[in-house]
């Protein structure tokens, strides 16, 4: 997972999406870059409850809930 969010070369500017939370190991190597924003879409209930827990102590992170193909459209993209 480490490898996969380094080769994107997040930058202090970039807007992150990321869709689904999972367990949270990309989301954490995600917040060591500072994006300058990180919106995660995720909608399994359980995760859902652990994200939003998570990104209680994170700045710039939305938590969306939901299936991606139904809130992309919300997020303006």
């Amino acid at each position: 997972m480490e490898a996969c969010v380094d080769a994107l070369g997040i930058e202090r500017s970039d807007d992150v999406l990321e869709i689904g939370f999972g367990c949270g190991y990309s989301a954490d190597h995600i917040q060591s870059k500072h994006p300058r924003t990180h919106t995660i879409i995720e909608c399994d209930p359980t995760v859902l409850q652990q994200a939003r827990k998570w990104a209680k102590a994170k700045a710039g992170v939305a938590i969306v809930d939901g299936i991606w193909q139904e809130r992309l459209h919300d997020l303006g993209l």
